[in-house]
């Protein structure tokens, strides 16, 4: 004798589709932070390795940490050397200059940047004067260890939108860049609302930010990350 099974009314199968969007749209963010968070550890991971390397390199070279970047005098006066060209024989492996949360493999842009006020650019580093008047004076660079004050509360590598940053990056307006206020050379709050920072004193770690420039940019990092520039 045959019998007849009941499958499922249309109303049913709606339900529960309707219950898989649900928990779909419940999941896929949770997913999606937990894996920003995994490229999270593997970028600090990086900067403290270029951190670990910036210091041995400053072992072997008079206690002084290399510029963010410089000319190199010997060849085509336009050359430049950058900081990762310096530090290259203490790290051994170019992935550790690609930050896993990066749109770009080249690492002058959207990868890490050095400080230039700590490490300086070219001949020099740079003079600023914050908003409430006091001023950074310009030195001679690369500077040593010891001219810096407060080593573990001084950041000279982060994530960054180009190979250098500045104390000044959310204060000038005369930059290309409309988009964030005309700030120049950003931190980069690419992982879960924060950055990674390494610290002279040779740790790194991730802080959060506040964005001067509204939720149309959350990555211009500012907020507490701001203190250990201005410090």
């Amino acid at each position: 004798m045959l019998t007849r099974t009941k499958g499922f009314t249309l109303i049913e199968l709606l339900v529960v589709i309707a219950i898989i969007a649900i928990l779909a749209a419940i999941l896929f963010p949770v997913f999606a932070r937990a894996r920003e968070r995994a490229r999270q550890t593997s970028c600090l991971s990086n900067i403290r390795q270029i951190t670990t390397g910036t210091l041995m390199y400053a072992q072997d070279y008079d206690d002084r940490l290399p510029r963010s970047g410089y000319w190199e005098e010997t060849a085509d006066p336009r050359w430049m050397l950058h900081w990762y060209d310096a530090i290259m024989p203490y790290l051994m492996n170019e992935q550790i200059l690609n930050c896993p949360s990066s749109r770009s493999t080249n690492p002058r842009d959207w990868n890490y940047g050095f400080v230039v006020q700590i490490t300086g650019y070219a001949t020099h580093t740079f003079a600023f004067e914050h908003p409430d008047g006091t001023s950074i004076p310009a030195t001679p660079a690369p500077v040593l260890m010891a001219e810096i004050d407060s080593p573990s509360e001084r950041v000279f590598v982060s994530d960054a939108h180009h190979f250098n940053t500045m104390v000044t990056f959310w204060y000038r307006t005369d930059s290309p860049h409309d988009q964030v206020g005309g700030a120049w050379y950003w931190v980069d709050g690419r992982h879960n609302g924060g950055a990674n920072l390494g610290f002279v004193d040779g740790h790194a770690r991730w802080m959060p930010s506040t964005s001067p420039y509204g939720p149309q940019n959350p990555n211009v990092c500012a907020g507490p990350i701001d203190y250990y520039y201005l410090h």
